[in-house]
Order: structure tokens, then C-alpha cells, then sequence
């Protein structure tokens, strides 16, 4: 009986299979391109934006020597290691620094950070429309903003939560950012930890994979018709 009922089920899923390579070898149409577009672009952000312990260590000079008024520091660091790798930047500052990255798809190009002027508070020592212009003129897509909270008893406390005025922070200078169509994501880091707390994608950004450009060019050839299709999937 069991072997029946197993048959059964691999029979129509390779009549399903079949039936969809017969009626799907086609190119997209503009409307799937679309489509396909949005579902790159999803998977794009949930694998390149997801937080990960992925231990990336700021080398120890370089640490001792960040310049509390304020810098811009080149990089070329994935994204998904730049969250780790902060938050080893910051960790054992006895005072609130503030990180700014700027991303080009998913590499961390440049970064700016300062110190602030106690160990309560602390905000970046440029204008957001500076930075908005900065990352227009550069090219960039995304903006990830960490601070840290020092803690003088993490036996007993935990500063491990975003404030409400960060909260009310991220809102107001998301909003901004994404009215010039640029990304921006908040962090909260704590004794090497770190904790994501505020998100916002513009419905402009499209990395290059994911592109109607780019899907238009793969879809103009005939062997690639079935893979979108299948990409795309049989259940719309």
C-alpha cells in the first residue's frame, strides 16, 4: 500500500513537471519580468541582509587609532560580515561612537564613524542631506547606521535594546534617506554583540541581478526560457 501511494505521488509530480516544460518553454513576459524581478530582489535582501556571527575582527591599530571628531574610512567588506565586524570595532569603548556604511549592492565601500561627547548619547557629525548627496554622487544604495552602548555593569544590566529616541532616530532618518531611493538599516551593539532594530528598502532598489536590464538580456535567449520559468515557479 505504502509503495502505491508513493508511486502515485512521484507520478504526478513528473506529470505536473512535465506538463509545466511543455507549456513554459517560453520567454517572460514583461508582467513576469516584474514578478521575477521582486522575488530576486527579496532573496537578494534576506541572504546579503541577514544578521550573522560571522566574527570578523577590525585589525587592533586600526582600532586605537579611529579618530573621535569624526572620518571617512575606506572599505571593501561584505555586508553580511560588516555588522560583526563593527561591533568588534566598538567593543570595549568606554564612550558612544556612531558608525555610518555606505553600500554599493553588497559590499561596504567607505564608512564614517566619531565618537560622541559622553557615554549617554551620541549622533553623526554630518547632515543627513550631506550624506543623502554623498551617496547619489557615489552611487550607493544603502546606508547601515551602529552605536554602541557601553555598559559598566553587564552582570547585572543589559544595554542590549534600541532606545526609544534611537527608534524615533531610525523613523525620521529612514524616511529621509528613502525619499532620495537609498536604503537604511540601524544597529544597536553591545561588548561585541550586535543587534539589528530598524530596516527600510526603497521600493527603487533593484541590484544588478536583479534588474529588469539584466533578467530582459537572460530572457532574450532561448535556453534560458524553461530556468526563468522554473525560477519564477510553477505556483504564481
Amino acid at each position: 500500500m505504502l509503495f502505491i501511494i508513493l508511486f502515485s505521488c512521484i507520478a504526478i509530480w513528473l506529470l505536473t513537471e512535465l506538463i509545466f516544460w511543455i507549456s513554459h518553454r517560453r520567454p517572460l513576459t514583461e508582467t513576469e519580468i516584474k514578478k521575477l524581478m521582486k522575488k530576486r530582489r527579496d532573496k537578494y535582501i534576506k541572504v546579503h541582509f541577514t544578521l550573522r556571527e560571522t566574527n570578523s575582527y577590525p585589525d587592533k591599530d586600526f582600532k586605537s587609532k579611529l579618530r573621535p571628531s569624526g572620518r571617512l574610512y575606506a572599505s571593501d567588506i561584505d555586508c553580511e560580515s560588516f555588522p560583526s565586524y563593527v561591533s568588534n570595532l566598538l567593543k570595549g569603548k568606554k564612550h558612544e561612537w556612531v558608525v555610518l556604511a555606505c553600500l554599493k549592492d553588497n559590499k561596504v565601500k567607505c564608512f564614517y564613524a566619531n565618537k560622541g561627547n559622553d557615554n549617554q548619547s551620541v549622533s553623526f557629525n554630518v547632515d543627513i542631506y550631506e550624506l543623502v548627496n554623498f551617496c547619489v554622487t557615489n552611487g550607493y544604495q544603502t546606508v547601515m547606521r551602529f552605536h554602541n552602548h557601553p555598559n559598566s555593569d553587564p552582570q547585572h544590566y543589559t544595554h542590549f535594546l534600541a532606545s526609544e529616541q534611537d527608534r524615533r532616530s531610525a523613523e525620521y532618518l529612514s524616511n529621509t534617506t528613502l525619499s532620495a531611493g537609498i536604503n537604511w538599516l540601524d544597529y544597536v551593539c553591545e561588548r561585541g554583540h550586535v543587534l539589528e532594530f530598524a530596516r527600510k528598502f526603497s521600493e527603487e532598489y533593484y541590484p544588478a541581478e536583479c534588474s529588469f536590464k539584466y533578467i530582459s538580456e537572460e530572457n532574450s535567449m532561448k535556453k534560458d526560457y524553461y530556468k526563468l520559468q522554473r525560477e519564477l515557479g510553477i505556483f504564481r
